[in-house]
């Protein structure tokens, strides 16, 4: 699992198209990806998984296409943990 560094500010995502976005129920950072179809979330763990448009908490977990954030780990933002 690829998560983002604890050491890291959030807002640093919005330098690379990621929108925090809050709703009634939810509050999230995503990144919507080419397709228009899927985006990567961040969860309360800082882990990041992929999902179709509707929120990936409604869904089974997609397997995170790692070239959808090889700018997060040119920056050094991320770090793998164990799954």
């Amino acid at each position: 699992m690829l998560k983002i560094k604890d050491n890291v500010d959030l807002k640093e995502l919005e330098k690379y198209g990621w929108e925090y976005e809050r709703d009634e129920d939810e509050e999230y950072w995503c990144k919507y990806l080419n397709d228009n179809e899927h985006k990567l979330f961040l969860l309360d763990n800082r882990e990041i998984v992929q999902g179709k448009f509707q929120l990936i908490f409604g869904f089974a977990r997609v397997e995170l296409d790692e070239k959808n954030i090889e700018d997060l780990k040119q920056a050094d933002l991320v770090e793998k943990v164990k799954e």
